[in-house]
């Protein structure tokens, strides 16, 4: 009789653990696809322009994506993100300039087709900070 109640509350807790889990990774893609798109937008700081970003989501749930920034007074370009996450309903976004001088992170929130957040522009060389601001962007 013990050695049946032991198996029956093993299968529950088994199911429950199970059911957390499925809840998690549910809630992390409704996160996840809260970014999934293109988005075009604009960001102030020191610097200011407009950009383009995709945020695509792969196998394995996996996000990447991609930015063409057009500084106020430079040349567009693409790159690809170093990194994408989202936590907590926020997004994180790493990359760097094209000739590898510069990481670039943003972070932000989106509520529907719009999203916010703010920029910092780092130094590789010894990490000092050369630019910082906020962005704001529509999904298209």
């Amino acid at each position: 009789m013990q050695k049946r109640l032991a198996v029956f509350l093993c299968a529950i807790l088994l199911i429950a653990a199970s059911a957390i889990v499925v809840t998690q990774t549910a809630v992390a893609n409704s996160e996840d696809n809260a970014f999934v798109g293109t988005w075009q937008g604009s960001w102030t700081g020191q610097g200011s322009g407009k950009f383009e970003m995709t945020i695509s989501k792969g196998s394995g749930s996996k996000l990447s994506g991609t930015i063409s920034p057009k500084p106020d007074d430079g040349e567009v370009y693409t790159v690809a993100f170093k990194s994408v996450e989202v936590s907590a309903g926020k997004l994180l976004t790493k990359f760097e300039d094209p000739n590898g001088e510069l990481d670039i992170a943003l972070t932000g929130t989106a509520e529907g087709k719009s999203a916010k957040g703010t920029y910092t522009v780092r130094q590789k060389s010894d990490g000092s900070e050369v630019d910082s601001g906020t962005w704001t962007a529509t999904r298209k």
